[in-house]
């Protein structure tokens, strides 16, 4: 059946004088713009699963967010989920690297030299080294 006819048909469903069907009509031309950058640009990934499955574990741990006791107990929490996610986006095993931060960053002192603090950034090639998945645990989706 040609477009046409097929829109000519719901134009006339009653569905459609009631608005149900016209607003799924409406939504699925406003996202034109959208597909059209998807096939315009190769690059871009037609999937949103790695963006809602790196904001799982946030979503799962808020509800224990709630038992929080302070403000600033809260603040903490959401520090430490930052460095978590943030070790995993960049290869590192989130134990190993909190481990090295947590007791190589008092050593510091209060005022460190940025290029001190550069070399415990999780893409620092320092870290790397020390904190990075064995090749095998990569392949195994394991982090």
């Amino acid at each position: 059946m040609p477009v046409a006819q097929i829109v000519c048909k719901i134009k006339t469903c009653y569905l459609f004088r009631k608005r149900l069907i016209s607003a799924y009509v409406t939504y699925a031309k406003n996202q034109k713009p959208y597909l059209n950058a998807f096939l315009d640009h190769g690059e871009v990934d037609i999937s949103n699963n790695f963006a809602e499955n790196a904001i799982r574990p946030f979503v799962v741990g808020r509800k224990g967010w709630l038992f929080c006791d302070s403000p600033k107990g809260a603040d903490s929490s959401a520090i430490v989920y930052t460095l978590v996610e943030t070790a995993k986006a960049n290869g590192l095993e989130p134990y190993r690297y909190l481990e090295r931060t947590l007791t190589e960053l008092p050593y510091l002192g209060k005022n460190p030299k940025q290029e001190y603090l550069d070399a415990f950034m999780p893409w620092s090639s320092a870290m790397h080294r020390v904190c990075t998945l064995p090749a095998a645990d990569h392949s195994a989706g394991v982090l």
